[in-house]
């Protein structure tokens, strides 16, 4: 049951037992979404995700610092979060890599207009996967050419290992947690594919830092190696997280969108109006002109995130205890809240 369906049925303020001593509050009321963010002012958000992963690479201290930002908090997800956002929030990343993306994409446009597919969505992933390989690491893959879409290559264990690890940690979180005691057969194979993309980060790292040659435009990772306060453990980390975030992502956001155009078709027409007022013809480039223009493009992927989101919602674990609708939900373990978006 989603979230809509959880608030038709019981209301705005609903507690679920996810598995047995484990509960889960929804919230759907602003104010009450209000009064948590509110109660936590001054503290570092403390959550409950990706609980398995945490496991994993607390477990290889060798490789690792902590969980990364996903999974890690306090003090030390706030560290991360303050040096990784520098690099993030810079307009001139998206720009210095506009030129490569679009070769990107229109190389995907034309792989499309070749080959009918029934479902886009493993072409997605490739889009996605060569597009976060570029601006993260400055790599191509090459992910859309025939060698690589061929099911061993590089990028297609790369695309099967984070699908297999968020599959597997939805599970193994909302679950009996008995991979915290022993390997249980689904925390196995979350672990195989987390040792796969882990070579392959571990790999793109060191070779980014042993790689002397001068460009005009920096990759995310080079910005982050040079950051003294980061060091090669939370970069590794880092490298990690965007691919398990990357792809998938970006690939059910993009399929969502061009699902609600295709039933929109106002909307679409509204949107192919402006692209042919932005662009010449189909091979012109992108440039931050066009960007800034492409006004109803960007209302519609605001559109899309808001109708469907990426996440559920925002989890907290409450640090003090909050009156929500008139009930008392207390701090701590049993505090656990889903803000929906």
């Amino acid at each position: 049951m989603n979230g809509l369906s959880k608030l038709k049925r019981y209301g705005h303020l609903v507690r679920e037992e996810i598995v047995p001593g484990e509960s889960v509050v929804w919230v759907f009321r602003p104010e009450d979404i209000a009064k948590i963010f509110k109660a936590e002012a001054g503290l570092h958000p403390k959550r409950r995700s990706h609980l398995a992963l945490l496991k994993y690479r607390t477990d290889r201290s060798n490789i690792y610092n902590n969980g990364g930002l996903i999974s890690t908090n306090g003090t030390e997800w706030w560290r991360l979060r303050r040096e990784f956002q520098k690099v993030l929030s810079k307009p001139q990343n998206v720009i210095d890599y506009l030129e490569d993306t679009d070769l990107v994409v229109q190389e995907f446009v034309r792989l499309c207009s070749h080959e009918k597919a029934d479902d886009f969505l493993s072409l997605f992933s490739r889009l996605f996967l060569e597009l976060t390989c570029l601006v993260v690491f400055d790599i191509k893959m090459q992910s859309l050419s025939e060698k690589e879409r061929h099911q061993n290559s590089r990028s297609s264990r790369l695309i099967n290992a984070a699908f297999t690890t968020n599959s597997a940690i939805l599970k193994l979180d909302n679950g009996p947690m008995l991979w915290r005691f022993f390997e249980t057969p689904l925390y196995k194979k979350m672990r195989r594919a987390q040792n796969y993309m882990e070579e392959v980060a571990l790999e793109m790292v060191t070779q980014k830092n042993q790689d002397t040659s001068i460009c005009g435009k920096q990759s995310l990772l080079e910005q982050y190696l040079k950051n003294e306060t980061l060091d090669i453990k939370d970069i590794v980390g880092m490298a990690c997280d965007m691919l398990l975030a990357g792809v998938d992502t970006t690939t059910y956001t993009t399929a969502f969108a061009l699902y609600h155009l295709a039933k929109n078709t106002d909307a679409q027409e509204k949107l192919r109006s402006e692209a042919t007022a932005l662009l010449k013809d189909r091979t012109s480039p992108i440039t931050p002109e066009t960007l800034k223009n492409a006004t109803f493009t960007k209302a519609v992927l605001k559109e899309t995130f808001r109708m469907n989101p990426i996440s559920v919602g925002i989890g907290r674990i409450l640090q003090t205890d909050v009156v929500l609708s008139g009930y008392r939900v207390p701090r701590g373990k049993d505090g656990y809240v889903i803000v929906t978006i």
